[in-house]
């Protein structure tokens, strides 16, 4: 997918289910570093429960981590300016009690 700026398609949600207690691994690859991308990790009333900013000078592939429990989880990606294409990638590791 992608996020632009300068068009007006600055903001993308995606979502996803979690069925079970989890630690959950969301890798996200952007394209373009100078976009300033964003993404935020939404429970499902609403808080924020991980923020990624793409500072400048590092690696386009960045990820993030968090326990999970059941329920869906909204990701909010977006880009401070300019446009990036990028690819999201969601792993969940069951936790073993």
């Amino acid at each position: 997918d992608h996020c632009n700026q300068t068009d007006g398609d600055r903001d993308d949600w995606k979502y996803f289910t979690i069925n079970a207690p989890s630690v959950v691994r969301v890798v996200v690859n952007f394209d373009y570093i100078e976009a300033e991308a964003r993404v935020e990790v939404i429970n499902d009333v609403g808080q924020v429960l991980s923020d990624l900013e793409l500072p400048e000078s590092t690696d386009l592939l960045r990820q993030l981590s968090f326990k999970a429990a059941p329920g869906n989880y909204y990701l909010h990606i977006y880009c401070e300016t300019l446009k990036t294409d990028y690819s999201v990638e969601v792993k969940q590791e069951v936790l073993q009690f």
